[in-house]
This record gives structure tokens, sequence and C-alpha cells, in this order.
């Protein structure tokens, strides 16, 4: 019988490889190391939901909202696959938040419920990134649930590929009492990747069919990744973020509060400061994550 070397191995709450290596700390907190440049990223992939009471077009929070965190809770962490080909950790969540919106749309509502958020994180052998798969038991309405991403890297700009060009963005905040009809949101739009870096390091964010994110402006460094926006109209008259009135006709949406079971697939690259070898670097990641290779039987 064929006996293979594992370019994977596992500890009590950790997975590495030659180029990387995952820790769970005892707080759930999920550590990522660069082993080839010992750059480390303080918490990849924890979670925060809070109300959203928007419609369809545009996200609006409530005037009394409520803020989640899964760093709330302890997780359950397991090792779930020992290689020698591939080596994964899960880390299950069970977070508590408020069931749905108060009946004024005002505020969060005092019911509470517990959605299960049960994450895999997977290294194969020579990778240089992390895949990633979440699955999440959505039992909760009215609400926008977010992926974070805790890096450490001291900037307000970020690198989203759209279909024809990579943009730069400088994030900025708004007085949004200069704008009467519709506030400038926070979150920009990516196609499948988001980079962003300073003069130390840097860190790509891919993903399959997530088009949004946000460079938080208050936690500097800190990427935070739309996973679900659960809301019950199409357009809604009194929208904090919208204060010009209705987008469209009046028309309930129950399906768009996304109750049940939704897994979502995206994947982080850690990576030094840009420049034309790290791009290079990137882009061969994106590919082969959005594009795998596929087997066909001859």
């Amino acid at each position: 019988m064929p006996r293979f070397s594992a370019g994977v191995t596992t500890g009590y709450r950790s997975i590495e490889n030659e180029f990387l290596r995952l820790e769970v700390n005892g707080g759930g907190a999920v550590m990522m190391t660069d082993k080839s440049s010992g750059l480390a990223y303080e918490n990849i992939d924890f979670f925060e939901d809070s109300g959203d009471v928007g419609d369809e077009y545009n996200y609006s929070y409530p005037e009394k909202d409520g803020w989640f965190s899964s760093s709330q809770f302890v997780p359950r962490v397991t090792v779930a696959v020992t290689g020698p080909l591939r080596a994964s950790l899960k880390v299950e969540h069970r977070m508590v938040a408020p069931k749905e919106a108060a009946q004024d749309s005002k505020s969060r509502s005092t019911e509470i419920a517990e959605m299960l958020v049960e994450t895999t994180f997977s290294l194969s052998p020579s990778a240089r990134r992390v895949d990633i798969k979440t699955t999440v038991h959505n039992v909760c309405k009215d609400h926008r649930l977010r992926a974070l991403f805790s890096t450490g890297i001291d900037t307000v700009e970020s690198y989203a590929d759209t279909p024809f060009a990579v943009v730069h963005r400088t994030h900025q905040t708004y007085d949004t009492t200069q704008f009467p009809f519709e506030h400038p949101a926070l979150v920009a739009p990516m196609q499948r990747f988001v980079t962003i870096a300073d003069a130390c390091k840097g860190l790509t964010l891919i993903v399959k069919g997530l088009p949004e994110y946000e460079l938080k402006l208050d936690k500097r460094g800190e990427l935070a990744l739309t996973l679900l926006r659960c809301v019950g109209k199409l357009s809604g008259r009194d929208l904090i973020t919208r204060p010009g009135g209705a987008a469209g006709w009046w028309n309930e949406t129950p399906d768009a509060q996304c109750l049940g079971t939704h897994t979502f697939e995206y994947s982080v690259v850690p990576h030094k400061t840009l420049d034309e070898n790290v791009w290079a670097s990137i882009l061969e990641q994106v590919e082969e994550f959005t594009v795998p290779m596929m087997s066909v039987k001859r």
C-alpha cells in the first residue's frame, strides 16, 4: 500500500503547512501567521450582526440599533480533517441576536434567537491561502450578518476588481446632512477580490458570489464582508439612509428575509506590501480559487 508524507499538520486547535499556520485561541479568535515572512493577522473571520430595516435597494439601520459579535460567545473548535492532502479546522459559533425588528422599525425586538454559524478553515500542501466555508442557519429577520477580518493593516485604501479593471478606492466618512436624498454608502462593490496593504503587509480576500465589502474607518485595517442582508420590502418610505423617500413601488418581499441555511465560500491570502510580483501572485490565487481545476473522466 503506498504511503504519502503529509504536507499539512494538525495540532489541538491548529493547522499548518509549509507557508501558513492557523490557530484558534481560547476565546475563539483565529490567528493566521505567514511563516515565510513572520507576519501575523490577529483575528480573521469572526462575525458581526446588526439591524437592517432597509429595503432591497438600500441598507438602513434602525434608530436604536443593537450590535452582536461572535466574539461574545465561546465557540466549539474541532479538527475536522487531518490530512495528508488537506487539514481543516471547524469553528462553531452559536450567536444570540434579536429575532426581528420592532413593529415600528425604530429598534430591534427584545425577543432573542440563536443562530448557528459553522465555519471550516482548510489548508492544502504548499497552499499560500486559507480557504473558508461558512454555513449560516438563519432564524432572524431584519438584520445584516457580516464576516470580519481584523488584519492590523494601517490603511484607508483598498483595491477591488470589477468586470474591466481593479479599482483603487480611498474610504472616507461623510457629512450626511449634505445629502438630502440618499446618504453615500460606506460599503463598496467587488467582483472576485479586495486587497488592502500598508508599508509592512497586505491581505487579499477572495470571494465566490459575495459582492459587497467595507473597509472600516473606526477600526483601522478591519475588513467586513457582507454575507446576508435580510429585509422584508422592495422599497421603503422612511429609511434613515435614504431620506429622499421611496426608490420604487411598495411591495413586501418575505423571501428576502433569507431564512434558512446558506453556505458561503471565500479565501484569504496574506502577502507583503504591494508590488508587481505580489500582484501577479494575487491574481494567480484568485483564478485558482474562483475557477478551480475540473476533473473529467475520459
